[in-house]
């Protein structure tokens, strides 16, 4: 743990909380839970974290050290330290900019450090050395900017927008496509957020670490503590609140109240889990993802969900989904396997013939969802396919359109109650899980795809 000394420039140099004790006139007080923080924010200036993601609750001071004093802080060690904040929204960014500007204004000469006086904008400052502060909010432009250090505060604004697939799949593109690519060589992460959504930001960067390898460190912070935690020398017992100066837990328990289970639960505990109105309770999903196949299932089929082109996104497609299932008697479960992704035709093709090298059993027949332009896809699949190797029947299904899709997703209650499905663990597999959980709130063509396997799979009985 990083001891508070002495407030002399050195000191306050090489530890953050001395320098956020000098630079706010003493006003900033050490909380015993912001310790985690500070020292994953040490790592990060001394060179041994690049990638740093909290989730703690609302006003309990992660946006002050983090994107307040954390980049001034790096700037008077270094004043060519160049930093991008990054939140929901440009105003919101601005105001940590601002902030850090005038604590080097007040507090940066003697550490050798000033604003150039040719660029003070709160939303875009320079160090006389070149150095400075970018702010953007999601969606805005940050060409020609590069980054040392990119803080992300809050990417999502509220409950509304943290549950419109549109708008986190917006903050998603442009995270990836816009802000990560200013980065410089060696840059380093800072992610500061409330957990709204399992599929928001932080959710979504901690499953393509599954992919990547890349390491996180997360420090996950609850208002009131779900077992003993030690992070470093923090130590906190189940049930106790995490910060008792500021909220002690009788009036953590009445926010509790006044929020309702979900919201507590996402906003407060960090926790983002099925949400009320949701068709399925989360407790059916224990299980549901399993690393180990079957050897082998019988009456083994493939069902598409395809792409209706819809997506802002030209180069990527709409979501489509293409699953196979089967029955493993042995286990006495339905043994699911799923490419879950925005997928353009020829990537389509492309899945469909990964799902079927891959099942444990060849699937015998293949069902796609005909509506519209659907029924040119379906043709142009059983003409592609065979050149993949899968040279089996491609099924119209064109009944299936006929009955309102949540009803018809619905229809999987009693397999679903009884725990009979079973999806295999991987990118693909986590995604159908994800839709399924939060099935009618958000995309469900995972979900549909499911179900139509079980339409293609009753056609055994026709033979």
């Amino acid at each position: 743990m990083i001891q508070q000394a002495t407030l002399d420039i050195p000191t306050q140099l090489a530890y953050l909380p001395a320098f956020c004790d000098s630079s706010s006139h003493n006003q900033w007080k050490l909380f015993p839970h912001l310790m985690p923080v500070i020292d994953a924010l040490q790592d990060v200036a001394e060179g041994r974290e690049r990638r740093v993601m909290i989730s703690m609750p609302p006003r309990h001071g992660k946006s002050w050290l983090t994107s307040k004093f954390f980049p001034a802080w790096l700037m008077c060690r270094n004043p060519n330290m160049r930093v991008i904040i990054a939140g929901y929204g440009k105003d919101f960014a601005s105001q940590w900019g601002l902030a850090t500007r005038n604590i080097i204004k007040e507090f940066g000469k003697p550490f050798g450090v000033t604003v150039d006086p040719s660029s003070t904008a709160k939303a875009h400052w320079k160090t006389a050395t070149g150095g400075g502060v970018h702010c953007c909010g999601t969606g805005s432009e940050v060409t020609g900017y590069g980054a040392d250090v990119l803080i992300i505060d809050d990417p999502v604004k509220d409950y509304a927008t943290a549950h419109s697939p549109v708008e986190r799949e917006n903050a998603w593109n442009w995270l990836n496509a816009d802000v990560m690519t200013r980065l410089e060589p060696g840059a380093s992460v800072v992610v500061i957020q409330t957990r709204w959504h399992e599929d928001d930001v932080s959710g979504r960067l901690l499953e393509q670490a599954k992919a990547t390898g890349e390491g996180w460190r997360v420090i996950r912070l609850p208002a009131i503590a779900l077992d003993d935690e030690t992070i470093g020398e923090y130590r906190r017992l189940k049930g106790e609140p995490l910060c008792p100066q500021r909220y002690p837990l009788d009036e953590l328990e009445k926010i509790q109240r006044r929020m309702g289970p979900y919201k507590w639960s996402c906003l407060y505990q960090q926790q983002p889990t099925t949400a009320e109105g949701n068709f399925w309770p989360a407790a059916l999903f224990s299980q549901m993802l399993q690393e180990v196949a079957p050897k082998e299932v019988q009456f083994p089929v493939i069902a598409v969900d395809p792409s209706l082109g819809r997506s802002r996104d030209k180069t990527l497609g709409d979501y489509a989904a293409v699953v196979a299932t089967g029955w493993c008697q042995p286990r006495k479960k339905f043994w699911c396997q799923a490419v879950v992704a925005r997928m353009r035709p020829e990537d389509i093709t492309r899945a469909i013939a990964d799902v079927y090298h891959n099942f444990p059993s060849r699937p015998q027949r293949i069902g796609v969802e005909t509506h519209g332009f659907q029924e040119v896809l379906a043709m142009r699949f059983q003409e592609d396919l065979p050149r993949y190797g899968v040279p089996i029947p491609v099924i119209p299904l064109r009944e299936h359109v006929t009955e309102a899709k949540k009803l018809r997703i619905q229809e999987m209650d009693g397999w679903m109650t009884e725990k009979m499905i079973q999806v295999y663990d991987n990118v693909g597999g986590r995604m159908l899980v994800k839709q399924l959980k939060n099935f009618p709130l958000d995309h469900d063509d995972g979900p549909d795809a499911l179900r139509m396997t079980f339409d293609v799979m009753g056609q055994y009985g026709d033979e």
